[in-house]
This record gives structure tokens, C-alpha cells and sequence, in this order.
């Protein structure tokens, strides 16, 4: 859990709008401190634990990554409000609700991939924003101290993306050699479980995905 406990520090002060050098007042130390704090290079002192939990608010077990995660019908209640402001190009209110609602659960790991993936495509994928993409790569290494595996491999995903695209080759083609392949991914693995008309029927639904992903990849042939 200790490997969280930075990027849990860093998620609660940017979700509270707190700088480093605030934090560090209300804790006795340092900004420089509370950057080690959160790029994982150094921990605070156990004693000081509950003093950061009380300033934010939090339990102890939230603040080390053990916090309730949303029930299922409030995060699909949450999700749809969001896809509905979305559709509606409200793009700077859901990240605003993605942050309230990470506020009270830090460590829930389709919150945190739901705010990246609306970070990626509507702030970072046109602008290369290197402040968007740090947040990014944040929100996806938290994901990963989850145990959430489908959601790391989401993560992961992503951050294939985000790095291709900032110049760090090496640590995106390592990422995605270490993902699975699509030949074990859910939609073929489905094929096998089915029979007959329903079996005939998302065969034609994966052609028509696979030949749509063709016709994408063309174009970035030729373009």
C-alpha cells in the first residue's frame, strides 16, 4: 500500500486545490518533501499518517489506498450523467464531477480511468498538453496499485498511447508488449461460448468492428 500512499497525496491536493508548498505548512515540512512524498521517493513519518488523513478528511484506510469504492448503481448513474455532458460538449464539467466524486473515493479505479480516458481524447490526444499528459500517466500508475486487473490493462492501454505520443518509445512499446493479445481479448473469447443464430450473429458484429479498425488503420497508412 505504501507504493500508493504518494499518488494517493498527490490525487487528494490537486482534487482540493492545495499546492505542494501549502501542504507542506500544514505538515511541518518542506514542498520539496511533499514532492518526494509523491513521486515515491520518500514516505512521511508513520506518526504523521493521521494528520494527513485529518487535513483531508479521509480515513487512514482511504489515504492508503483500502477506501470504499462506489456501488455499482452509483457509478452507473455516475457514468451516464457524465456521457450525457459529454454529448453535450460539457467536457470542463465532467472533469469537475470526476474530481468531486474522486474527492470521496480516491481510490476507485473506474473513476480514475473514466477521468484519464476524458483527459486523453478531449484535452491531451490534439494538444499534447505535457501537463495533461503527467496527469495522465498519474491517474493510470494509481490505477495500477489497484487489483483491478481489467482496469490496469485499461490503464496500461492508455498510457501506450500517452507515451508514444511524448516521445518515450521505449516505455510505451514495453507497456504494450506486456498487454495481452486480442486473440484472448473478451470478444473472441465470447465466440467460443455461443452457438448457432447467436453465435452467427456476433460473428457478423466482430467482422464489422474488425473491418471498421481495418479501414482506420488504412487511412493512417496512406495519410
Amino acid at each position: 500500500m505504501l507504493i500508493c500512499l504518494g499518488e494517493n497525496i498527490r490525487s487528494l491536493r490537486i482534487a482540493n486545490g492545495i499546492t505542494q508548498e501549502q501542504l507542506g505548512y500544514e505538515m511541518g515540512v518542506s514542498a520539496q518533501a511533499v514532492s518526494r512524498w509523491e513521486n515515491g521517493a520518500t514516505y512521511p513519518d508513520i506518526t504523521m499518517l493521521p494528520m494527513i488523513a485529518d487535513f483531508f478528511d479521509v480515513t487512514l484506510d482511504e489515504l492508503m489506498g483500502r477506501g470504499r469504492e462506489l456501488e455499482v448503481s452509483e457509478r452507473e448513474a455516475f457514468f451516464e450523467s457524465m456521457r450525457e455532458m459529454r454529448h453535450r460538449g460539457e467536457v470542463a464539467n465532467v472533469l469537475e464531477a470526476y474530481d468531486k466524486m474522486l474527492q470521496k473515493h480516491p481510490n476507485d479505479a473506474f473513476l480514475l480511468h473514466g477521468k484519464a480516458n476524458v483527459l486523453f481524447y478531449s484535452r491531451f490526444k490534439k494538444s499534447q498538453d505535457m501537463s495533461v499528459a503527467k496527469e495522465i500517466i498519474s491517474l493510470c500508475n494509481k490505477i495500477n496499485c489497484s487489483n483491478h486487473i481489467g482496469m490496469q490493462c485499461g490503464a496500461n492501454a492508455l498510457l501506450v498511447r500517452v507515451y508514444a505520443r511524448i516521445g518515450q518509445v521505449e516505455e510505451a512499446r514495453k507497456l504494450a508488449n506486456a498487454l495481452p493479445s486480442f486473440e484472448v481479448g473478451r470478444e473472441l473469447l465470447i465466440l467460443e461460448c455461443l452457438q448457432g443464430a447467436e453465435k452467427n450473429e456476433h460473428y457478423r458484429y466482430l467482422m464489422e468492428r474488425f473491418e471498421g479498425k481495418s479501414e482506420q488503420y488504412k487511412k493512417r497508412i496512406s495519410g
